[in-house]
């Protein structure tokens, strides 16, 4: 039997719950949420009606709601009774905004091709690692950690003053922290995350089933009173940048860690994650939390800084959680491919990486220093202490994006980022060129003016 839920107002067509069970009961209810039958707000039938259309027990019904609720689906709501819950939408980070050529595109986050390393001579050190099995793959049961990388990456950790331990290399940034908050929570558990907060990171938390749960941040990242109210709805972990922070370029100070070490001290089983993203590009020193709580993860990605298509990341972690993190990637993807991991290794080890990533590091900084000096000059309170991103807030987004698009400008809207921080935009420095500092404060000044004046046709 199905109930269809008839709306009093004009809306989606009707939709017809089904099931006897509680799980098929919320599958179906799930499925009308992700394919916009119940929107945001819709109201589901109570208990005991669902529960008598259905021909099932309250106690079913109200099982079914709970795991919905559980997955952050549906909320209760008082004397109006159990409705869907708002869902962020998809950032779709991966795709690339469609803007017209004469455009400058700020908006990707991505880093700056030129200050990228050439992968030729590093993929060619790969395939000569192949001589070994006469240029064949790795077969099954052969793959793993390359044990030259796992060495060039413990040293550039113990340089950077990271915590101790043998790196696991998993496959991104995102990967080791996916994987370790996979092992760790369940669906519906709260992950504290700084806001505004990478829109991959909320994007995997929504893949997972697990609810953001928002911590106010200044230029130092988390904040050490915010944390201690947010610890408040018993969170299962957290995910914070110490540097680099993607999209507010905070950088976390050793005072900051010192105040997060004692908040976190009263929680010692949350799980807490350190995405270093930026790794050896990182143009500030690390202060990590590992060790703050028995249960830390700290992952050290290498994509921001060698190449966005070397999906390769090393990471850190108590015993427990290192032991879940490896046995769920064998379980899946196996191992990281072997001809990666031995092309990151070919660029850690090579004097010309280290001198083409000073000089990224220090035209980053000169990029990203000129707009913030352009912008404060302006009375603008744009920040960024590390990286390659700006963060600007604005009276509207939409408006302003649009606005600096007329005038030759991308820039990326806050929304993907913010769960309930202030509007704002995020502009991504790693190709501006200082003298385009002044022009873009200027175009900045005009959106938000409203008075921007467009391009000549």
């Amino acid at each position: 039997m199905a109930l269809r839920i008839i709306g009093q107002v004009p809306g989606p067509p009707p939709f017809a719950i089904t099931g006897r069970g509680a799980g098929d009961i919320a599958d179906a209810i799930e499925a009308g949420i992700v394919d916009g039958a119940l929107p945001a707000g819709h109201p589901l039938p109570t208990v005991r009606n669902l529960a008598a259309e259905l021909g099932t027990s309250t106690a079913t019904v109200a099982a079914a709601y709970r795991r919905l609720g559980e997955r952050g689906l549906v909320r209760g709501n008082g004397r109006a009774g159990t409705v869907v819950r708002p869902r962020r939408p998809r950032s779709a980070r991966r795709v690339a905004l469609a803007l017209p050529p004469d455009v400058v595109d700020l908006s990707s986050g991505n880093p700056d091709p030129a200050l990228l390393p050439d992968l030729r001579p590093a993929l060619a050190a790969a395939a000569d690692a192949l001589n070994g099995t006469d240029g064949r793959s790795a077969l099954y049961g052969h793959g793993g950690n390359a044990a030259e990388l796992v060495s060039a990456l413990r040293r550039r950790l113990d340089a950077d003053h990271a915590p101790p331990g043998e790196p696991l290399v998993v496959g991104g940034s995102l990967d080791g922290i996916g994987r370790a908050l996979a092992t760790s929570t369940r669906p519906g558990d709260r992950v504290l995350v700084e806001d505004p907060a990478y829109c991959g990171l909320l994007d995997l938390l929504d893949a997972l089933d697990l609810r953001p749960h928002p911590v106010a941040a200044d230029d130092r990242g988390a904040r050490a009173d915010a944390v201690a109210e947010s610890l408040t709805v018993r969170p299962a972990a957290a995910v914070f940048s110490p540097r680099g922070h993607n999209p507010t370029g905070a950088a976390r100070t050793a005072e900051r860690r010192d105040e997060l070490a004692a908040v976190l001290s009263a929680a010692p089983g949350l799980l807490v994650i350190d995405d270093d993203h930026l790794g050896p590009g990182a143009d500030r020193p690390l202060h990590p939390l590992a060790g703050t709580t028995t249960r830390w993860a700290y992952v050290y990605g290498t994509s921001k800084s060698l190449g966005p298509d070397l999906r390769v990341a090393a990471l850190l972690a108590d015993p427990i959680t290192r032991h879940r993190v490896l046995g769920h990637q064998q379980a899946s993807a196996g191992w990281v491919s072997l001809l990666l991991q031995h092309a990151v290794h070919a660029l850690l080890v090579d004097p010309a990486t280290d001198a083409l990533l000073d000089r990224a590091r220090e035209t980053y900084r000169a990029r990203r220093d000129a707009l913030l000096d352009a912008l404060r000059r302006r009375g603008h309170s744009a920040s960024a202490t590390s990286g390659y991103n700006v963060w600007l807030p604005v009276p509207h987004e939409a408006t302003t994006s649009q606005a600096l698009q007329n005038e030759g400008w991308a820039v990326r809207p806050g929304e993907a980022f913010r769960l309930v921080s202030p509007p704002a935009v995020r502009i991504t420095t790693a190709t501006l060129a200082t003298p385009q500092a002044d022009l873009l404060a200027d175009a900045v000044d005009r959106a938000i003016a409203g008075t921007g004046r467009g391009r000549s046709a």
